[in-house]
Parts: structure tokens; sequence; C-alpha cells
């Protein structure tokens, strides 16, 4: 009687930054483990996403285990994943793309890679607040149009008379008050759960924070408490001179609502580096808005980011596959 070979465990990549999977290739080869592409790309729209993974998960031979970025993992398509699938894995900190009831209800993992960009994520808030401040974006404007003048086009205060508030306290939030801290007055932030051993920072509640802070810093996760979180209402009981950033989640912010208030002068500059819909519509508000600095979802990268995020998901896929052999 002839015994059949256990099958080869196998993980699809649905979608990555990078079309070279040879690190990863290598790393799972190494302990016997198959990877292959689902072939999306990141301009690809949403239903496209969809269309191509729905096909690779039915060529597929087998599925241990999906490795992917922003990819819609919804219950349509976990209802599609073989009973050998048991891991759904992250490249990046945010979950809010996974139907997490759906993984749960088939029994599978979900993990992130949650230490791979906070400080190119706090640097670039930051590096956005400070151009914000120092209006650079309007004074080149205003250099480029052949008018030169040795003041911005709007009053500046001093940065250290500046309150900081920071909207999600959590690893990268944290790291923001900390690189800000020197520079500002003080820095208060909101979050559900006060952070321990912080002496520098003081915790207050959401409408406190927007009403005080000179400038404000999104880093919550999407949750259906914070969607839109930022909206014509929250926007009218900041300053008229304050600041906002948001390098978290697209849907934290009414869109429409922040270029208005931008245009009609209730508010003094945004920086933004996430969307929704991921790739900013041509017809968007935020395109045309006053004061506003507009980035395309790079605040996650350095190659040192890209590095980390690889062998921390990498080795995240290793030790479940592993698990029970």
């Amino acid at each position: 009687m002839t015994e059949t070979m256990p099958m080869e465990k196998h993980v699809l990549v649905c979608d990555w930054v990078s079309e070279d999977l040879d690190p990863e290739r290598e790393r799972l080869g190494q302990v016997g483990i198959a990877l292959s592409s689902a072939g999306i790309a990141v301009t690809d729209s949403v239903d496209e996403k969809r269309c191509k993974l729905k096909q690779a998960i039915a060529s597929a031979p087998r599925l241990d285990a999906l490795m992917f970025c922003i990819a819609p993992i919804d219950a349509e398509i976990i209802g599609l994943l073989p009973g050998s699938c048991k891991l759904l894995q992250r490249y990046g900190t945010g979950l809010d793309n996974v139907d997490l009831e759906a993984a749960a209800e088939r029994g599978m993992s979900v993990r992130n890679t949650p230490q791979y960009c906070v400080e190119e994520v706090a640097v670039h808030a930051m590096g956005m607040l400070l151009a914000l401040h120092r209006q650079l974006g309007s004074t080149q404007e205003q250099l480029l149009r052949g008018e030169w003048s040795l003041r911005t086009p709007a009053p500046i205060r001093r940065l250290s008379r500046l309150r900081l508030g920071v909207l999600g306290f959590g690893r990268i939030g944290r790291k923001l008050g900390e690189l800000m801290r020197p520079l500002v007055r003080d820095v208060v932030y909101f979050d559900e759960v006060e952070a321990a051993g912080i002496d520098w920072a003081a915790r207050v509640g959401r409408e406190e924070l927007l009403r005080t802070a000179d400038l404000v810093s999104l880093h919550l996760p999407l949750t259906p408490q914070t969607r839109c979180i930022i909206n014509a209402e929250t926007l009218a009981m900041m300053k008229k001179s304050a600041l906002l950033v948001n390098v978290a989640r697209g849907a934290l912010v009414d869109a429409e609502a922040l270029a208005a208030a931008l245009n009609e002068g209730r508010l003094g500059g945004a920086g933004l580096d996430v969307f929704e819909p991921e790739i900013l519509p041509g017809d968007s508000p935020l395109r045309t808005a006053a004061n506003i600095l507009l980035t395309s979802h790079t605040a996650w990268y350095s190659e040192d980011s890209v590095q980390d995020a690889r062998v921390e998901a990498v080795e995240s896929v290793i030790e479940v596959l592993g698990e029970g052999e």
C-alpha cells in the first residue's frame, strides 16, 4: 500500500508594497513552507483586489495562511478559505480591513506587525506639524508667485508656547509625544486607557483636547466609534488657528467637513497621509483645500521599516504554522 505524502504547507501573499517576495520565499522555504502571490498591485481598486484574490484562492492547491497589506479580507474572502488556513497575517498595524468576527468564527488567528514603523509614522506626523506651523508650503507658493516677504502668509506663535494634543496614545502617539515634548509647552492626550509610567503628558477628555490644543495629531484605530471622529461638530470645537494631522486612518476624518473648515478659515491647517478611499479621488475637496499638506500614505515607509515588517510577518507565520508539530 502506497503512503500519501503530506502536501507542503503554503502561504499566499495577497498584496504587499514590494513585488519582490524573495526574502519571504527564502525564509519560509527554510522551514518547508511554500509561497505564492495573488498579483495584486498597490494601485488596484478594491474590486480588482477582491477579484484577483478570489482567483488566487481558487487556484491554490492548499492554503495555510494569508499575508496581506490593505487587501479586503472580508467575510466573503474568509468564507472562500479552506479549513487548512489558520492564520491571517497583516503587513502593518491596523486590522480594519479584516472581518475579525468572520475570522473568529472560523477559528483563525489574526496577527499584525505592531513594531515595524513606530518611529517613521511619529516622525512623519511631527514633520507635518512643523511644516504646517512654519507655513513652509504656503510660503513657498508665495515665493514662486514672485512675491517676497520677510513674514509668513499668516501670523505664527512661538512653538514652545503651544499645546500638543494626541488623540490615541498607543505606540505611535506616545512616540510623537516623546519627540515633540521638548519643543512645545505641554502635551495632552485622549485615550481609553491611561498611559502607565507617563508623567510628562496629561490625560484629558476628547472635548477638552480639541478645545485647548494648538496642534492635534490623530493616532486612533478605525472602529465604528472613531469613524469620522473629526467632523463638522468636532472641528467647530477646535481653535481657528489649530493644526490637524492624520497619519492613522483616512476614515477618521470627514473630508468634506475638513475642506470646508480650511477654506472658510475655521482651521489653521491640516496634514493628511491617509484617505478614505485609500487612493485620494481626483475630485476630492481635499485636493484644493486651503493650507493643506497631503502625502500618499508614505508615513510608514523607510528601507528599515520595510525590512522590519517582512521579518515580523514571516516569523509570525512560522510561529503559527509550526505549532503542534
